[in-house]
């Protein structure tokens, strides 16, 4: 579980990278945690807004508040683009050339992937890791799937192809290649995942919920939230 988080987070630090040093050592959320209640519905939203990479302590500190909502009997439900189960390796590895087009490198955290940026590399921080935060393995994912990411893009703006560069850059290496698709990153790893987030938040049939996610995703879920009747009763916006 714990290999499978280290893996995914990645590509969550893309929503807040102007902020990365602003925030990057933050020791606690406290002050930054969000409650939105809803009358009409009787349902109360915790939203957790999450930096992707600092210390240790910050995420053992979250811990204690996850911990302390579940025994009020809150839902827990957390980002993560997991690729769909089952998939062939090849098509896997056609996915991801395709999404590292937009994002410039692959999204994985194997000690062999050259590819990363140089803020992936701060001495003495780490990244998000859900299992130090207190996450079980009966939480739920609410979230696009990478390879779904890929498709709903595809189908509204027409097809992604890979050139020679693409397919001849192993996904670990350095990525050089020419990409029209950079200018249009918000789109996938925002855009697409906070409207499916979004419709799916205000769907649940539980009406206690923990919302973890990375922090920029308040900013387009939120008004969305308040458009439905719910109101910010604890937190800034």
């Amino acid at each position: 579980m714990k290999k499978t988080f280290l893996l995914l987070t990645l590509l969550f630090f893309l929503s807040c990278q102007g902020a990365l040093l602003s925030v990057i050592s933050k020791k606690s959320i406290q002050k930054d945690i969000k409650v939105l209640k809803n009358k009409n519905s009787n349902s109360t939203i915790v939203f957790l807004p999450m930096i992707h990479i600092g210390k240790k302590d910050y995420y053992t500190s979250i811990e204690k508040v996850i911990d302390s909502l579940r025994k009020e009997e809150y839902s827990i439900y957390y980002e993560s683009i997991a690729m769909s189960k089952d998939i062939d390796t090849l098509i896997q590895k056609k996915y991801y050339k395709k999404f590292r087009k937009f994002i410039g490198f692959h999204i994985t955290l194997d000690k062999d992937n050259k590819s990363l940026p140089s803020y992936t590399n701060k001495k003495n921080y780490i990244y998000q890791d859900y299992s130090l935060m207190g996450l079980k393995r009966y939480d739920k994912v609410l979230d696009v799937p990478i390879n779904e990411l890929i498709d709903i893009y595809e189908k509204k703006y027409g097809l992604i192809k890979l050139t020679e560069c693409d397919i001849e850059t192993p996904l670990n290496k350095q990525y050089k290649c020419k990409t029209e698709y950079k200018n249009k990153s918000f789109t996938i790893t925002n855009v697409l995942r906070d409207s499916y987030i979004t419709d799916s938040v205000l769907n649940l049939k539980t009406k206690k919920n923990v919302l973890i996610y990375g922090k920029q995703h308040w900013y387009f879920i939120y008004p969305e939230l308040i458009k439905n009747g719910y109101e910010l009763v604890k937190g800034k916006i």
